[in-house]
């Protein structure tokens, strides 16, 4: 059995964050924030409420997570698109 590294969590995965007081789920890879044009690795929801409006969106990088309690779905798509988009990333964070 081989070991699978990603560099970023797939897209439904549960994370806590530092200093948080509740469960994010992850609902998308790679934001751009509108106010200041930040580039983040995800975009997440409250778990288990999911999306609210705008205003419950938050925008966070790998750093900003204290403990992972659940990863979604990897695959052979998941896996290629996870090379692609942390080479786009750190392309748009160089650009800002």
């Amino acid at each position: 059995m081989s070991t699978v590294h990603i560099e970023l969590l797939p897209v439904g995965s549960v994370i806590f964050p530092k200093g948080g007081n509740s469960l994010i789920v992850i609902i998308g890879i790679g934001h751009r924030a509108t106010d200041d044009g930040a580039v983040y690795d995800y975009a997440g929801v409250p778990y288990p409420i999911g999306y609210i409006n705008p205003n419950s969106v938050y925008l966070f990088n790998n750093d900003d997570i204290e403990r992972v309690f659940s990863m979604g779905y990897v695959n052979e798509e998941q896996l290629a698109f996870d090379g692609q988009i942390r080479q786009a990333i750190e392309e748009a964070r160089q650009e800002s």
